[in-house]
């Protein structure tokens, strides 16, 4: 199984901000998350999704913070067109059922790009807008803030991806010359797709910072660990992941090792609506 390099950040929430052809369409079925922070079989914290299994898209997000059952906050809304383009996405940041800010998204017609039109407030005043341009593969290349929401980032940031769409640089560019100006990361992956290297350049001056990454499958492709190697000097420094997963390949736990001790640190479990 493929995890993004954006998977272990963005687990906590839907993957709403990555390629259109797979945010579109809903990344996975999960339900709930459950954290449990000392990994001793009780939950501390969790997270619910709402899904809508006919539209195959996110609906509904929000934040539990002591698994109650009762939303504590985060609580988002999604809304969606008849092809499974993002239309509305809104946040009532406090679960009053009182939104703080809401946006919609214009996607261009025959062109691959689309903007967010931010309102702060949900009172009918666009305060912000962002845009992204893709490729006909559904792949984001530059995204940025859009000062007069014509649809093209003023500044921006830029993404480029192997034959396999994997994301193998992104840099941020100040006045979206395809120069990297700073912040250059270039990443090397597998034959899984999964995440083998790491450089991060700050200045994007050749100098920075590397690591990499041991990955192991089980028989059907599955990653069941990943190490990290700060230095790529053969020595597992931190961040050491288990994963497991369901009879039906969805992933089932997930475990992180902050120091490779063989303790974990942080513990998290799935649960999905459907298999």
């Amino acid at each position: 199984m493929k995890l993004s390099s954006g998977f272990l950040e963005s687990h906590a929430q839907p993957n709403i901000h990555l390629r259109p052809l797979s945010i579109f369409r809903g990344p996975a079925q999960w339900e709930f998350i459950f954290w449990d922070e000392a990994c001793d079989g009780i939950a501390d914290s969790c997270s619910h999704y709402a899904y809508d299994k006919l539209a195959d898209n996110y609906i509904y997000y929000n934040y539990d913070e002591d698994c109650d059952g009762t939303p504590d906050h985060s609580c988002k809304r999604f809304s969606y067109d008849e092809d499974g383009y993002l239309l509305t996405e809104d946040h009532d940041d406090n679960c009053d059922n009182t939104y703080d800010s809401c946006s919609h998204y214009v996607h261009y017609e025959g062109e691959m790009r689309r903007t967010k039109f931010s309102d702060v407030g949900c009172n009918g005043t666009i305060e912000h807008c962002y845009s992204e341009i893709f490729d006909e593969k559904g792949n984001r290349l530059k995204y940025g803030n859009d000062s007069d929401c014509d649809g093209w980032p003023d500044d921006c940031w830029v993404e480029v991806y192997d034959e396999n769409d994997n994301w193998t640089e992104n840099y941020y560019d100040e006045d979206c010359d395809s120069q990297g100006d700073r912040n250059c990361w270039i990443s090397t992956f597998d034959e899984y797709g999964n995440l083998e290297m790491f450089f991060n350049d700050t200045d994007c001056d050749g100098l920075g910072t590397l690591a990499c990454f041991a990955n192991t499958y089980d028989e059907h492709g599955n990653l069941l660990t990943s190490d990290t190697d700060n230095g790529c000097n053969g020595a597992l420094d931190e961040d050491c992941w288990v994963f497991s997963y369901n009879e039906q390949g969805n992933i089932q736990t997930y475990t992180e090792d902050d120091d490779c001790n063989g303790t974990p640190n942080d513990c998290y479990t799935y649960t999905y609506d459907c298999p």
